[in-house]
Order: C-alpha cells, then structure tokens, then sequence
C-alpha cells in the first residue's frame, strides 16, 4: 500500500512540475494595441478573404486609412477601400468619440446611417442589425498588423430552445459569411488627405 501512494505522490510531481514549466499556448504572442486610435493612425493593406459555406473563396484587395482630421473634435478619417480602383471603392466613414472612457465610438457613413462602435481589449467591435442581416465587425491592431473580420448571417434564428421550467429561451443565429483580412501599415500620416 505504501508503495503504491508513494508511486502516485511522485507521479503528481512530476505531472505538477511538466504544467509549471510548460508555456501557456493560449498567451498572445504580440501585444494589442493600448492607444486608440492614435496607434492606428496610417494606411493599412492586404487581401480581403471572402468565405462562404461550400463556395470556393474570394479575395479582394483592401485597404483602411485612418486620419486625425483638423476641422473634427474627437473625430477621425476612418475610410475602407474595397478592391483596386482606390476611388471607386472607396468608402469615406468618420470615426467619432462618444465617450472614451467608456470605450463607446461611433462610425458615421454620411448617408444617414451611424453605426456604435464600441473598444473593449484593444478591439473595435460594431454590431447591427440590416435587411433581414444581423452583422459583427471587429477590428484590432496586433502588433504591427490590422485584423479587420465581419461575419454575417440571417437575423431570423435558425433553432430556438431552452424556454423550460426556469432555463431561458436562446436563439441561435446562422453565420454564413466571414470576411477577414491581415492588413500591414503602408503609409503613417498624421494629417488627413482630403484629396486621395
């Protein structure tokens, strides 16, 4: 008998001593950013991968440029170009402070529609609710890259259940597109350029 728990106590010893010494795998490997937006100041590019269940992939090139702006309190140039044609492809948004503290931003589109934004670990998220689509945006700055991804799927839930006794209903919503692309910084401006 003796043995035998002599036996175990080493064996946790030794498997207490290969998990204090084995490197958390799970610890980013690069640091996000802590400075908003001011480390994100720049012109970010890369290939915007497009995926879909059971299609082939799509790629398109992209870009985010973001710019303090002279005429703006608390706002910057926040523009994300989609494809080559730099002009064309050009969507010209405005990033506002709602309340930094808070972590509360706004991106307006100039069209009417505002979308909340809001900063919690270093990302940028924004969730919204358009024709029938429910969608989720995140943007992080991870060391010297720009992580942009927005999934998307039907608003209508796709399974519903709990709704027993004391358990809550859950709706469970589909995802059917992701997009996703690793931007590198191109260019840092410190002042925006009206003409690009």
């Amino acid at each position: 008998m003796r043995i035998i728990v002599f036996t175990i106590i080493i064996f946790a010893i030794i498997i207490f001593s290969t998990c204090q010494s084995t490197p958390n795998t799970l610890a980013p490997t690069t640091e996000l950013s802590d400075k908003f937006p001011e480390d994100w100041l720049g012109t970010w590019a890369g290939m915007l991968i497009i995926s879909k269940p059971g299609e082939d992939t799509m790629q398109v090139p992209m870009q985010l440029y973001c710019a303090e702006n002279d005429t703006l309190t608390n706002g910057w140039d926040w523009h994300i170009i989609y494809g080559a044609d730099t002009k064309a492809g050009r969507r010209a948004y405005t990033l506002h402070t709602r309340d930094a503290a808070k972590g509360h931003y706004a991106i307006d589109e100039h069209n009417g529609i505002i979308l909340d934004a809001h900063l919690l670990g270093g990302t940028l998220y924004s969730r919204f609710a358009v024709s029938g689509n429910l969608l989720t945006t995140m943007t992080r700055k991870v060391g010297e890259s720009m992580i942009f991804e927005v999934i998307s799927g039907k608003q209508t839930p796709v399974n519903i259940t709990g709704n027993i006794k004391d358990i809550p209903e859950v709706q469970s919503f589909n995802i059917s597109v992701q997009q996703r692309a690793v931007l590198s910084r191109v260019q840092i401006r410190e002042k925006a350029v009206n003409s690009q």
